[in-house]
């Protein structure tokens, strides 16, 4: 890398780090306001809360990551502009291209990186932030416990495992209840296939009751209809359900070939598991939409602007990543389309920006 390239990273990795400590500070305070006012019912302690926030950060570093691509570039690029450093550059017979490639590779670097972060680091630790907010901070012990692929909670009826949840549908798949006595010895266990929401109650398809005896014989039969009845409403399963962030890559992958064999619609899962994969590659879209922004502002260009610029930018971009995720949700795009599409099409638009801004 020469002397130039080295110049023009060094100033976009400072404006870089800076905006994603900015952004990620705001979300995390936006995330503060949010929760304090269900934390304090509770009688917890400051070091708890404060932890319970600070495994609250990788999981905002990660969302946050675009806007702080774009506002980097853009302050970065746009300081350049406006000092006339572009201009001078330019005279020097170096092209648009030159000044844009090495941006280009760091952020192609710095989105492999957040891959790897999104795919390692942010998983657990926002999985360890619901656990604390659950079981230490609310003393829901008995709410649930979630591991990468079902959900396992206890209340009055036994011990409940459940492969799966699709809250649009409002059905649960692979259920399974352990029943024991007041010394905890398993009387029987009930497995249903699967249950629907339909007219404020748990429609069960089927299932099987295995009766476990002294000797520790196993009697099987069928569960009769109205021997078993699930009390909690939708709402609570959704509560339980474990999030898409606390998954990594291969989690979601290995549940979405076990729930396919099963017959189970996957379709939310499958865009869950591409967009991990979409977001970190965000910030490469978002140099590509700055640079030519950035460059086409001239000397009017200032930081107040481009700030302004970017954070509007960044919002068309949440708010178009998250009706496509949407779509893919409900089924009406491929999930692999509906994870990508908001990528593309800001690829797109930063492209033909580009192409604009080059004879500038």
């Amino acid at each position: 890398m020469n002397i130039l390239s080295r110049y023009i990273v060094r100033q976009y990795l400072a404006m870089f780090w800076l905006s994603l400590a900015l952004t990620t500070g705001i979300f995390v305070l936006g995330d503060f306001f949010t929760d304090i006012g269900d934390i304090t019912e509770y009688d917890s302690n400051a070091p708890l809360i404060l932890t319970y926030f600070l495994f609250r950060i990788p999981k905002s570093m990660l969302n946050t990551y675009p806007a702080a691509a774009l506002l980097g570039c853009l302050i970065s690029v746009g300081l350049l502009t406006r000092h006339r450093e572009v201009l001078a550059m330019r005279s020097c017979g170096i092209g648009t291209t030159r000044l844009a490639v090495p941006l280009l590779i760091v952020s192609l670097g710095i989105s492999l990186f957040m891959l790897a972060f999104g795919e390692m680091v942010v998983p657990p630790a926002t999985a360890h932030a619901r656990a604390l907010k659950q079981m230490d901070i609310k003393k829901a012990h008995s709410s649930g416990a979630y591991n990468a692929r079902s959900i396992w909670f206890q209340d009055r009826q036994g011990f409940f495992n459940i492969d799966y949840y699709d809250h649009n549908r409002a059905a649960l798949y692979g259920v399974t209840v352990y029943e024991a006595d007041a010394g905890f010895n398993l009387q029987r266990v009930i497995e249903i296939p699967q249950a629907f929401w339909r007219d404020d109650a748990w429609d069960l398809d089927g299932g099987t009751v295995k009766l476990l005896a002294a000797g520790g014989d196993i009697h099987a039969r069928d569960l009769e209809p109205g021997e078993f009845v699930l009390r909690d409403p939708p709402s609570e399963f959704r509560r339980k359900r474990r999030k898409a962030d606390e998954f990594s890559y291969r989690d979601l992958h290995r549940q979405i070939d076990r729930l396919q064999d099963r017959g189970v619609d996957v379709v939310e899962l499958k865009v869950d598991m591409y967009r991990k994969l979409a977001l970190p590659f965000s910030g490469v879209i978002a140099v590509m939409l700055g640079f030519p922004v950035a460059v086409r502002g001239g000397r009017r260009s200032n930081l107040a602007m481009n700030v302004a610029l970017g954070l509007f930018l960044s919002f068309a971009y949440w708010v178009t990543m998250g009706i496509c995720v949407a779509f893919g949700h409900n089924g009406d795009l491929p999930p692999l389309i509906a994870a990508w599409l908001g990528n593309i099409l800001f690829g797109v638009l930063g492209a033909a920006l580009y192409m604009s801004a080059d004879g500038y």
